[in-house]
């Protein structure tokens, strides 16, 4: 426990580390999935189109912790612990059960706990470029380093081996300062503020962002062995690069025009993806991909919080769509790739995507930023910095 701890403060992170490292490992149970999911289907002898329910549950899971976790629960630091002890519970006790309905059910436990844990970390960042970029650059580190890993536990060991060390590694983060900031707490009466028409309209495009997105990418392991003549092994890197880039992501610049200048660029990536059969092509849109995303996600994000008079309440109604996007969006591929080709997914993602960018244009271009309402503080002369969103 002691590496973590001083790896994490030789960073000098701006949130609370514990937060940060529990939100980057909660993102190494959605890598593990896939790899999860042939290793389920040979220890349960189900098919894989079955076994792949553990990613819909999963995700239902994530959405309910993100949405239900901000209307019903106070931010502190009980709540981080129980949401932690949630997923690891849940990956402990998926290692040991031979039921599929109770692995399900697990699974969504599992979810519910990542879901309020993304809640309580992007509440702290909204609003604020420094946080914001922490937790995109941990979120691709851990992919880089993880998804070799899992691979290989999953595809050499069992699926219960791989759920026994995603228990163990969601324990780390306790070990690390996980208390939220007191001044981003419930305003006065515990009521919610209303989302903004326009903060609403940036909900959309999210929402619309990760339904395409994800209807074309969950199928890139298939584009690349079956259409570019890959080997599992060469799609893994191509994925691990797809990872890398979001931490040069990081570094680019974000005006307002990126979210939906980088939105309209993985329509074009989308469409790309699904009509090419050459392996250079396939490694340059997947790499680009990864870049793409991480600058069109925290644009978005910036968009949604400066168009927001109660950002931080925003943040847990931005995970709850989005996992809603990554619900349908694979449900609508595997819909279209059964009833017709890879090209009309392309297409229609294409679409779906290019109305998110539409969206988020239109709010950056005829809405202002909100006059943000100050969260309660205990020092009464404290005022809210709008261009930081923070209070100083």
């Amino acid at each position: 426990m002691h590496v973590p701890y001083r790896l994490v403060a030789a960073a000098r992170p701006t949130l609370p580390a514990g937060l940060l490292v529990a939100l980057a490992l909660g993102t190494a149970n959605f890598a593990a999935t896939p790899f999860l999911i042939p290793a389920i289907a040979d220890a349960l002898d189900i098919g894989v189109g079955t076994a792949g329910l553990i990613s819909t549950a999963q995700l239902a899971g994530f959405m309910i912790g993100s949405w239900l976790a901000p209307r019903v629960l106070a931010p502190t630091s009980q709540v981080v612990v129980g949401a932690i002890l949630a997923l690891a519970v849940a990956n402990g006790l998926s290692a040991l059960v031979s039921s599929w309905p109770l692995l399900l059910a697990l699974r969504v436990i599992s979810g519910v706990g990542l879901g309020a844990t993304a809640w309580l970390a992007w509440r702290e960042a909204f609003g604020h470029r420094r946080r914001t970029n922490e937790l995109n650059v941990a979120a691709p580190l851990v992919v880089m380093v993880s998804t070799p890993l899992v691979a290989v536990l999953a595809s050499e060991v069992s699926a219960g081996a791989t759920f026994a060390v995603l228990a163990v590694l969601a324990l780390i983060p306790l070990a690390l300062p996980i208390e939220p900031s007191s001044h981003l707490g419930p305003r006065p009466g515990g009521r919610r503020g209303p989302a903004a028409p326009p903060a609403q309209q940036m909900l959309l495009a999210l929402g619309l962002l990760t339904t395409g997105g994800s209807s074309v990418f969950v199928f890139v392991a298939v584009i690349g062995t079956e259409r570019a003549d890959l080997t599992a092994m060469a799609v893994s890197v191509a994925i691990v690069v797809n990872a890398a880039m979001g931490l040069l992501a990081s570094r680019v610049p974000r005006p307002e025009w990126a979210s939906p200048a980088a939105i309209t660029a993985i329509a074009a990536s989308a469409a790309v993806l699904t009509v090419t059969r050459s392996p250079a092509v396939f490694f340059v849109v997947v790499s680009l991909w990864g870049l793409l995303f991480f600058v069109a996600l925290p644009s978005s994000f910036d968009l949604l919080s400066s168009r927001s008079r109660y950002p931080e309440e925003r943040a847990g109604d931005a995970q709850a769509v989005m996992a809603a996007g990554r619900v349908a969006g694979p449900a609508l591929g595997g819909a279209l790739v059964s009833a017709g080709s890879l090209p009309v997914l392309g297409l229609v993602a294409a679409g779906i995507l290019l109305v998110s960018a539409a969206v988020a244009a239109s709010v950056a271009r005829f809405h202002p930023p909100a006059s943000v309402e100050p969260a309660p503080v205990d020092e009464p002369d404290a005022r809210w910095d709008r261009s930081e969103k923070r209070l100083r």
